[in-house]
């Protein structure tokens, strides 16, 4: 049952550009929900992966799969604290539209290139650029027109890293976003910490005995698997214990945040949003436990060897590539080319923002057709 603090559909501040009343059955966050879904951007996420560069497995995420699993997560999460399922399920979905190819080393040089300019480049941003403007779908209309509480979630999209004033332009800084947008980081946060721990196994960058000495809450749910489950092979233990510390983890975030909406005395979204910090938490312990987990991936997974290398190569590639279009534009597409032209936004922004659009096999592609 949905909740008085849960974002209603009669409530939105609805969308940008007018449309015509449609003889359709959705309401308007399941609407956004479908756009986002039948997105160009959102199909290219099935190319860009979430750690290393390139496939090495048919089985480990990419960033299409861990966006459909956040986005189950959300809608999960939020049918148990009451909030509005369509709409926390559509953020996340589009929370990674503006991710750039190979995982974050992407974001960083891409970053990294826009500060020669005084620019910066942050994927959350770029996402909200991209279903304003860069999705051409409809006659009627640039972008896709989604609602205001999307738009508003895609750049409110953490309590940690608040965005830039003006990104926050036309979106209230001074106000907190709905709960259902709140949700996301945390969502986000579950499903890339458990799943980079399960294709880091898989992938054998890390040994289940690393994990058993290195997260002792671990190596206890995986002794008690033992003792529950008469099985030989391993990794159906481990598949066990992944699955219940994970239960525990979001069972964790429904409780702490649902003790916190009763004890501010939150009655509506007009409450949450005067919130001086975020609603949704996890306990003191679980928020332990998540940090000291991503401190375990961070050294053993995202800072190995061949990590690093893979890194350092592409990032120099990247370099060289934007170097590239910089001084001869005209090996742009002509798409972007007309952007630049029409003064649309800086020559060195269109570029960041076309090869954020890569999938990482069309970047190596670029790499070889341009002999770099």
């Amino acid at each position: 049952m949905r909740r008085s603090f849960a974002m209603h559909e009669k409530d939105s501040s609805g969308r940008v550009h007018h449309e015509e009343p449609d003889a359709d059955w959705r309401s308007i966050y399941e609407r956004d929900a479908d756009r986002v879904i039948h997105s160009r951007a959102f199909k290219r996420l099935a190319g860009k992966t979430q750690v290393i560069a390139g496939r090495q497995s048919d089985h480990h995420r990419t960033r299409l799969t861990h966006s459909m699993e956040v986005g189950a997560l959300c809608r999960s999460v939020a049918r148990r604290l009451g909030l509005n399922e369509d709409l926390a399920a559509c953020l996340g979905y589009a929370h990674d539209l503006g991710h750039p190819p190979l995982g974050h080393c992407g974001e960083d040089v891409l970053n990294e290139i826009c500060g020669r300019f005084n620019d910066r480049f942050e994927h959350n941003r770029h996402t909200l650029t991209i279903v304003d403007e860069f999705e051409q779908k409809y006659a009627c209309f640039p972008g896709l027109n989604l609602s205001y509480e999307v738009r508003e979630g895609i750049v409110k999209h953490s309590p940690v890293k608040p965005a830039a004033a003006e990104e926050l332009a036309g979106f209230h800084p001074e106000l907190q976003p709905t709960l259902e947008a709140q949700l996301v980081d945390f969502c986000d946060e579950i499903c890339y910490s458990y799943s980079d721990l399960d294709d880091a196994l898989e992938m054998k960058f890390i040994r289940l005995d690393d994990i058993r000495n290195g997260l002792p809450e671990f190596n206890n749910v995986f002794m008690e698997m033992g003792s529950r489950y008469r099985v030989k092979r391993p990794e159906l233990r481990f598949n066990e214990t992944l699955r219940r510390l994970m239960s525990r983890t979001i069972q964790d975030l429904v409780d702490s945040t649902d003790l916190i909406i009763r004890r501010a005395g939150i009655e509506t979204v007009a409450d949450v949003r005067i919130q001086p910090e975020w609603v949704t938490h996890y306990s003191p312990a679980m928020a332990d436990w998540m940090e000291r987990l991503k401190k375990f991936l961070f050294r053993h997974y995202y800072q190995h060897e061949s990590v690093l290398e893979d890194r350092e190569y592409y990032m120099a590639r990247i370099r060289q590539l934007f170097d590239l279009y910089h001084s001869d534009p005209k090996t742009l597409p002509p798409r972007y080319q007309a952007r630049i032209q029409a003064g649309e936004m800086p020559l060195h922004r269109v570029i960041v923002y076309y090869i954020a659009g890569f999938t990482d096999f069309f970047l190596f592609q670029m790499i070889e057709k341009f002999g770099l």
